[in-house]
């Protein structure tokens, strides 16, 4: 029964959210209803007088604007919040293009390219011209090149925007942990001016590979064109190439105004989805009846759909756990006393922070076979914290290996005979029969079996032989190879091979703002249970496992700092710059976790002997203790 009510409060706060995002995002459709009215006069400007232009708007509006808003849908069909799994670039590339959500993106954009392509070639006259009269007698005319080649650019920079939109992970809604709202007209104007450079950058390419491309491969489009023209009532021959540089200047500006309104349509997108928790300043949960349950589901949902609605969740239990305001007080104070369907909430909720941290700190301390040998060759010993198999991420991992035993000496044929033959009186046998059984007793099986021995012995001791010649040379040989690996690698043909520090601390830890948000929530939870918890839900059993649970991933990413894995690889310039020890991913996690280890450690000084705590936990208490004790006496 509790799980079926489970399952009914899981949807609650993700139908809040829902209908929180779909409020948000109207205000998208406003921005961009106004956006598709300048792009109407962008794209008119060098072609007409003003006042016409003005008046086109009317027209050619409504038509800009679903070119626009189909942007906005897509964006919202593809939501992510994490980062890329996958530690190179060039298996990242792999996995982008061959993803739904690629291609779901690119038939949006690429509808988009289209219909404003409509529009700026029906201005520009080239919508109908799309054949050419020959001055030599031909039956069909010709394919007008410009106009084949226009519609190619369209389908290239809708292709290219989106690729680089995946690639480079700008379809990425971007948090913060401890960050609970961002006022949406602050961020709205903060980034046109990068916006901007960016979509020269884009156009620019597109402008100046495009026609190379086209050169290269017009026969083929034009062979598959073949029906297409022919429908038309055009010349199936591939026609003489015909563009101008005119042609290339007016669909160089039109590639950019289209490319700068769907860079500006994202920014929307980005800014109004990534608000935050509160509506207004109201945390979403409180639009429910039971609040702390409506949250509780939030934190509970692992639908990789609803990635959004449960950052959003952690998001506003860091707000609760951190707020001072009457009515955040009221709700923290809720979290304590209130009930699911057989207990308190509170276990419930550190749980999933639990579970969260555990599987974020299981990733930072994973080590592939090849770099754990490194590893410890360096001697570090760190038990429980490196995994060297795959399998071994979630839980022990032990492989058996299960070796075939030798088979039991075969039984002589007296052992084998027939049972019926045995029973009543023994049969006499001649003394010649007696002499040949003692001769292959004591003669002939010893003899065999020291046979045997020498040959095993012999073959064992070849097959050392070999192995032992051997070995150096496959030593040798593997280390030329890793010497021309690492060779390659510093060539700019092996970046989308390299697993840089960037990639490889982004694909163990893949959500940082959840990760951060849970840290904050458990610790300050904690930390105002000491004043606020009247109903006493909060036991030194809870403390212990929360202080416990904070220091595996402190020695973690201390691991990771300091013992990097032998596989990232790193240029001489990052060397000597000491990248390792920078603020990467890994230790801004590592001073968050150890910011609000000490937040518990000085607020339950007083009991830290009554706790169970492992001993690196103990010891690492211990020293944070003695650290502010020092601190105080120096003020």
């Amino acid at each position: 029964m509790s799980e079926v009510s489970g399952k009914k409060r899981a949807a609650a706060y993700q139908e809040l959210f829902a209908k929180v995002l779909h409020k948000r995002l109207k205000f998208v459709n406003n921005i961009t209803a106004l956006l598709a009215g300048f792009v109407c006069l962008a794209l008119a400007f060098p072609y007409g007088k003003l006042w016409w232009n003005l008046v086109m708007i009317f027209a050619k509006g409504p038509i800009v604007f679903v070119a626009l808003y189909i942007i906005k849908e897509v964006r919202s069909r593809t939501i992510t919040v994490n980062y890329s799994h996958h530690r190179t670039l060039g298996s990242h590339f792999y996995n982008c293009v061959t993803g739904s959500s690629f291609w779901l993106s690119f038939i949006g954009y690429l509808a988009s390219s289209l219909t404003l392509t409509t529009v700026f070639s029906v201005q520009i006259g080239l919508f109908t011209n799309y054949y050419i009269i020959s001055k030599e007698y031909d039956v069909k005319p010709k394919a007008n090149d410009q106009w084949v080649y226009s519609w190619f650019y369209s389908v290239v920079i809708a292709f290219v925007y989106t690729l680089q939109q995946f690639v480079f992970e700008r379809n990425r809604l971007d948090f913060k942990y401890g960050i609970s709202r961002v006022d949406p007209k602050s961020a709205l104007t903060v980034k046109v001016p990068e916006l901007l450079s960016h979509s020269v950058v884009i156009n620019t390419v597109c402008v100046v590979s495009v026609p190379v491309v086209y050169w290269f491969s017009r026969a083929v489009l034009y062979r598959l064109g073949t029906v297409w023209l022919f429908v038309l009532g055009l010349d199936t021959r591939t026609p003489k190439l015909g563009l101008t540089f005119k042609t290339l200047v007016n669909l160089a500006y039109m590639s950019f105004n289209v490319i700068f309104a769907w860079e500006m349509v994202n920014h929307f997108f980005n800014v109004y989805a990534s608000i935050g928790c509160l509506d207004g300043k109201k945390p979403i949960s409180t639009y429910s009846s039971d609040p702390i349950n409506t949250l509780l589901s939030g934190l509970r949902n692992t639908d990789p759909n609803n990635q959004l609605s449960k950052l959003t969740a952690l998001q506003e239990l860091a707000y609760i756990s951190t707020v001072n305001t009457p009515e955040g007080v009221k709700l923290r104070t809720a979290i304590y006393s209130a009930h699911s369907t057989n207990r308190f909430i509170w276990p419930a909720i550190l749980d999933e922070c639990t579970i969260l941290i555990k599987q974020t700190t299981q990733r930072i301390n994973y080590r592939s076979s090849a770099d754990a040998k490194v590893l410890q060759k360096s001697q570090l010993q760190v038990k429980d914290d490196i995994r060297s198999d795959q399998s071994g991420i979630f839980g022990n991992s032990f492989v058996m290996n299960t070796e075939r035993l030798p088979d039991s000496n075969v039984r002589s044929y007296d052992e084998l005979v027939d049972a019926s033959k045995k029973v009543g009186a023994k049969p006499t046998q001649s003394n010649q029969q007696k002499y040949f059984e003692l001769i292959d007793k004591h003669l002939l099986i010893p003899l065999n079996r020291l046979l045997a021995s020498l040959l095993s012995e012999s073959k064992a001791k070849d097959e050392s032989v070999v192995v032992a010649k051997l070995k150096p040379v496959i030593k040798q040989v593997l280390n030329v190879v890793e010497v021309y690996r690492n060779n390659f690698l510093a060539t700019s043909l092996g970046i989308p091979f390299r697993v840089s520090l960037k990639r490889d601390t982004e694909s163990r830890v893949l959500n940082a703002v959840n990760y951060g948000n849970a840290v904050i929530s458990v610790a300050n939870l904690l930390v105002h249970a000491i004043e606020e918890d009247r109903n006493f839900s909060i036991s030194n059993q809870h403390i212990s496992d929360a202080l416990n649970l904070l220091e595996r991933p402190i020695r973690g990413c201390a691991v990771y700092v300091d013992h990097l894995p032998a596989s990232v690889f790193l240029t001489l310039g990052q060397r000597k710059a000491d990248v390792v020890h920078s603020k990467h991913l890994i230790t801004l996690l590592h001073d968050l976790t150890l910011f609000n280890f000490k937040l518990l450690c000085v607020a339950y000084n007083y009991k830290l002997n009554d706790l169970l705590l492992s001993a690196p936990c103990f010891k690492l208490a211990k020293r944070v203790i003695d650290e502010e004790i020092a601190t105080r006496q120096k003020k």
